[in-house]
């Protein structure tokens, strides 16, 4: 399960509901008409999220990256689908964040309430690729390094919902292992197999997560007929409440074995001939 910071969870129970639902200063007071500011997940308004965000240190994060003169836009899709983006100043795009409230069928078919993160960016506009902030595949900036901190409000929120967890389906390979990292559990454990070899076949080779995220992009990474291995996106889900956290472990089946390997010629010529910002080539 992801940890959350304990100064989180402290700021977070101080926060009450109606420090974080707050009127909009736009909002029509009349207490016959409609709100005009949509409210994110049901339970923050802009004024509630900016009130949060400098209670949990967000805005002095940002300001310490160089990422000053930020925005917040609440978007509410339907009545299940929230989004919530941060731009600067000039229109360009730190967070765009995208939740799903919905069931979904975990323990043994019976549903639970998770919050689905549809969508998570956060990235660095302002900060160029380099050895400290490699490109990895599908990124056009680098990101902030503020996933985990991220991740942890996310887990907040689910309580705050009364929710039982956190889902995402990571669309890219090291998504998927930078959240298990974190806490999340695979829904069902053989769907990481592959992860995990490709993993340990990373170790034997002595490369790097990022360059192990090239060599499964560049179909580098193979299998024991030489065949390149495919990631496939699976569901992982972070437990929030107790009984989700009780039922989800006994639930899982073993993750069957599976071997592969990397073919470090192949990948050492293609980031030879085709570099990436950032990233070393294999020694």
């Amino acid at each position: 399960m992801l940890r959350v910071d304990p100064d989180l969870e402290r700021i977070a129970a101080r926060l009450s509901s109606a420090d974080l639902r707050v009127a909009d200063d736009d909002d029509d007071h009349d207490l016959f008409s409609e709100r005009t500011s949509p409210v994110f997940v049901d339970a923050y308004s802009e004024t509630g999220l900016k009130r949060a965000f400098a209670e949990y240190g967000v805005v002095a994060d940002l300001n310490a990256r160089g990422l000053e003169g930020h925005q917040l836009k609440i978007t509410r899709e339907d009545g299940f689908r929230h989004r919530l983006e941060i731009f600067l100043d000039d229109g360009s795009r730190v967070m765009d964040l995208r939740l799903h409230l919905r069931e979904r069928s975990v323990l043994r078919g019976k549903p639970v309430a998770v919050v689905a993160i549809d969508w998570l960016l956060m990235q660095h506009p302002r900060r160029a690729f380099s050895a400290a902030h490699p490109r990895l595949p599908g990124q056009e900036h680098p990101g902030t390094g503020m996933g985990r901190k991220v991740q942890g409000l996310l887990v907040l929120l689910c309580r705050r919902l009364g929710r039982d967890g956190l889902v995402s389906v990571p669309e890219r390979f090291h998504l998927s292992v930078l959240y298990r990292r974190i806490g999340f559990l695979p829904a069902v454990a053989a769907d990481t197999a592959g992860v995990d070899a490709a993993l340990a076949a990373a170790d034997v080779a002595g490369i790097s997560l990022t360059q192990l995220a090239w060599a499964v992009e560049r179909g580098f990474v193979v299998d024991g007929d030489g065949k390149p291995w495919v990631y496939t996106p699976h569901t992982l889900i972070c437990p929030v409440s107790s009984r989700l956290q009780r039922a989800l472990r006994p639930s899982m089946p073993g993750a069957a074995a599976m071997t592969l390997t990397i073919d470090v010629e192949g990948l050492r010529a293609s980031l030879t001939n085709d570099p990436v910002d950032g990233v070393d080539s294999v020694r």
